[in-house]
């Protein structure tokens, strides 16, 4: 038999009721289905049963029925274009996951998610996938401030980007390269 270690900073830390919060989370947007959905994923991980699938399946179910054709996904709906890169970063992230615990979900919809996700993790250029790929402050008008949170959103859209196209076995190592050399000098955090 095997034996499971694990390590966390906070003695005695019980992940259960923050789970069980997030699967009562009332409203529903893509980003709360994948938190919801990982919360059923490390249930189904530590052993939880038939409910502990069912609710995973139940994610990866509605967030698959918000994916475009395009590989991006809806806030709230297909193709709404309010989920911005980094929410479609951790959707296919979750979407990973998921598969890998065994989830039904088609190679199909992870060949689109992660070809959206290529396109975002290009921050030098337009992009056409349905992801809201900018900042404004109303009114129609954009400030430099503006364009100072669409720049640190698509860069890190794009390094989320890098990492989840690596996970799933189709890394661009030349772009990964250029982010690392031009990208990380403008990062913060």
């Amino acid at each position: 038999a095997g034996l499971t270690v694990s390590y966390s900073p906070f003695a005695n830390f019980d992940p259960t009721p923050i789970a069980a919060a997030l699967s009562r989370y009332p409203y529903g947007c893509s980003e709360q289905l994948a938190s919801t959905g990982y919360a059923a994923l490390f249930s189904v991980a530590s052993g939880g049963g038939a409910k502990a699938r069912m609710a995973l399946a139940a994610s990866v179910s509605k967030l698959l029925d918000r994916e475009a054709l395009d590989g991006s996904f809806g806030l709230w709906q297909v193709g709404d274009g309010e989920a911005d890169p980094w929410t479609g970063a951790f959707i296919v992230d979750f979407l990973l996951d998921a598969k890998a615990m065994g989830a039904p979900v088609p190679d199909e919809a992870i060949g689109r998610a992660v070809s959206a996700m290529r396109s975002v993790s290009q921050t030098d250029g337009y992009t056409s996938v349905g992801y809201r790929m900018q900042t404004y402050g109303g009114y129609g008008r954009t400030s430099d401030k503006d364009r100072q949170a669409t720049e640190r959103l698509r860069s890190r859209a794009a390094a989320y980007a890098l990492y989840v196209m690596a996970k799933s076995g189709h890394g661009d190592l030349g772009r990964l390269r250029w982010f690392h050399d031009a990208g990380f000098d403008k990062e913060p955090s």
